[in-house]
């Protein structure tokens, strides 16, 4: 295995010139240096099969999940402390679906296998085989944003009901 010195990119023993920039290639990577490469493309290939699962739970997931159950248990509490302005301006019923919101959301982010079997009921009907459906990108891309949406929302309830009063 060797490396192109200009580019990075990785070529087999028998060429002498990289094949992405034309640049002349050194000697062979030693065992140790092709072990580091090997794991190095490994972890790429992992990172990126992740990226595009719909059943992965990344960490900006993880993150997104604690921030809305804290946000959530924060309107619960401003909600129980301040319980006549919630009263005198309306606003129980917008705290509650703030709060079931924030939380839903988390359970769909932290468990996708349940939101994508919910979402196959759908189809028990239409399909023979509702087993062989995947997920799509598109939901893929819905499930991560509209989580951040969520987020945004309620974090920005929160902080605006907290200056009002």
């Amino acid at each position: 295995m060797k490396k192109c010195g200009k580019c990075g990119a990785i070529q087999n023993n028998k060429r002498f010139y990289c094949i992405d920039c034309n640049e002349r290639l050194g000697p062979p990577l030693t065992d140790e240096e092709e072990k580091k490469e090997t794991a190095v493309i490994r972890e790429n290939i992992n990172t990126l099969s992740n990226k595009v699962d719909y059943f992965y739970v990344s960490k900006l997931d993880r993150i997104t999940i604690i921030l809305l159950l804290i946000f959530s248990t924060l309107h619960l509490l401003l909600m129980i402390i301040r319980s006549e302005y919630y009263r005198e301006n309306h606003l129980f019923g917008l705290g509650i679906i703030l709060i079931i919101l924030a939380v839903s959301t988390s359970v769909s982010l932290r468990y996708p296998e349940l939101t994508w079997e919910l979402h196959k009921l759908r189809y028990i009907f239409v399909f023979d085989n509702i087993n062989d459906l995947e997920p799509s990108r598109q939901m893929l891309w819905s499930r991560r944003f509209f989580s951040k949406l969520i987020l945004a929302i309620v974090v920005i309830a929160f902080v605006a009901i907290l200056l009002q009063y």
